[in-house]
């Protein structure tokens, strides 16, 4: 009787444990802004830009509308570029300038308690989800006429995967980048390195107070989007992501995959960005990975 007594404490406290890191990790990581870094976007000539701001939830919402100057008009296909945590729309100046410079259309906005948006915290992961959605019906909302192409990386990648569960998302393709199944998990394979098996009970938490806090869409995985999505999707992976490494990706969980519309591309590269690389220490859009990009969407 006496073991029975000890194992239920020490799992009672493990629980209890579990809770208090789960709860601190959630306010330092969502319970605060993230604020724009630097100088505004430096926008070369050729390309034209035009502020727009919409409502998500509470909060205002600010972006910018991106095309080719040279076309003097809007292109055939708009981009949703949904960001991934701890950055904003200007952290994705190269991948912007180059969508444009291949004559699609660029709407790449803040999310809430982001650089120009209005929020006094992020709020947590399904926040990503509720954003991206209103984007989309804002885009509908300017009767434009074009083709809406979705395009997440990491965080706002597993934002584009989940939010595809939604029906009539008016999404004709997207584009998933260095994006993971769901938080939970993939929160407990970052802790498993330093807190072992603990990490399992802390993604129950988490899983659970995402549940509370936002409801249904916070079950949502990006496995059962991508399942469920009617439009051609594509599933983009670094093979050495030192972030999202392969092992967390969506990339990894493709055997779960059974929608015939999904083409998946692994690039055997290092780093969290595969639309990226390197010269002489400076970072440069990478041709061949928007070659395949440009041929999907096409």
């Amino acid at each position: 009787m006496k073991i029975s007594y000890i194992v239920i404490g020490v799992f009672g406290f493990l629980v209890f444990i579990s809770f208090v890191i789960a709860c601190v990790g959630i306010e330092i990581q969502f319970g605060k802004r993230i604020e724009q870094k630097g100088p505004k976007m430096v926008i070369p000539d050729w390309i034209h830009q035009k502020e727009v701001e919409f409502v998500s939830g509470k909060n205002k919402l600010k972006g910018y509308i991106f095309w080719n100057a040279k076309d003097n008009k809007l292109s055939e296909k708009i981009i949703v570029l949904v960001h991934g945590y701890g950055v904003t729309y200007k952290d994705y100046e190269i991948e912007i300038e180059e969508f444009v410079k291949r004559k699609y259309s660029v709407f790449a906005y803040d999310m809430t308690g982001c650089g120009m948006s209005q929020g006094k915290k992020i709020g947590g992961f399904s926040q990503f989800l509720l954003d991206a959605q209103s984007a989309i019906k804002y885009v509908e909302s300017m009767n434009l006429n074009m083709e809406i192409e979705l395009v997440g990386h990491s965080t706002g990648a597993y934002a584009v995967a989940a939010l595809l569960n939604f029906d009539n998302l008016g999404v004709s393709k997207s584009i998933i980048i260095s994006g993971f199944n769901h938080p939970s998990s993939y929160v407990s394979s970052c802790l498993q390195k330093t807190i072992k098996g603990l990490s399992y009970l802390v993604q129950v938490w988490i899983y659970i107070m995402g549940i509370v806090k936002y409801g249904e869409i916070a079950k949502y995985t990006g496995v059962d989007g991508i399942n469920h999505f009617q439009g051609e999707i594509l599933v983009m992976q670094n093979e050495r992501d030192d972030m999202v490494t392969l092992k967390q990706s969506l990339y990894s969980n493709r055997s779960k995959i059974i929608n015939r519309k999904v083409l998946f591309w692994l690039k055997n590269d290092a780093g969290h960005y595969p639309t990226r690389k390197k010269i002489n220490g400076k970072e440069i859009a990478e041709d061949a990975t928007f070659e395949v990009i440009k041929n999907f969407l096409e």
